[in-house]
């Protein structure tokens, strides 16, 4: 799993999260990108479980040990420090990722690191291909990536 996380702490140049909340058993973390469109913002988001950390500390993400990682844009504007990042296109980002379920949601597996990648589908009916690549899937800001 280690070596798993850290091809997101390298794909996002190990940015700072701030915890927001504990709920059902999980600490909370977001970190705010440097990017505003329009009606939303993007958010990268660790769920981890329930940690020591106070609530509004500051962590980088190569701390956090997360079973949850998301990349979101949402409507709220949380008052929080914004991260700058490079998309990277290299091995292993560009690694493919295969769909395995379509309904409400796209459900890929990877066949190289133990996770499962689901990008979830807005109100326009997007539909994705069969197969994708990691870094395309984390610049979508409609992912949510488990590890499994």
């Amino acid at each position: 799993m280690a070596t798993t996380r850290k091809i997101f702490v390298d794909y996002f140049e190990n940015p700072i999260f701030t915890k927001t909340d504990n709920k059902d058993g999980y600490s909370i973390y977001y970190c705010k990108i440097n990017v505003h469109l329009g009606n939303a913002y993007r958010y990268l988001i660790a769920l981890c479980k329930e940690d020591v950390f106070f609530t509004g500390e500051n962590v980088p993400l190569d701390r956090l040990d997360w079973v949850v990682f998301q990349t979101r844009s949402l409507p709220e504007n949380k008052p929080m420090k914004t991260h700058n990042y490079s998309p990277k296109h290299s091995p292993p980002y560009n690694t493919v990722i295969t769909r395995k379920v379509s309904n409400d949601e796209n459900v890929y597996q990877c066949s190289v690191y133990p996770m499962e990648i689901t990008l979830l589908t807005s109100k326009d009916n997007l539909v994705y291909p069969l197969t994708g690549r990691i870094n395309s899937a984390l610049e979508t800001f409609n992912t949510i990536i488990e590890l499994i």
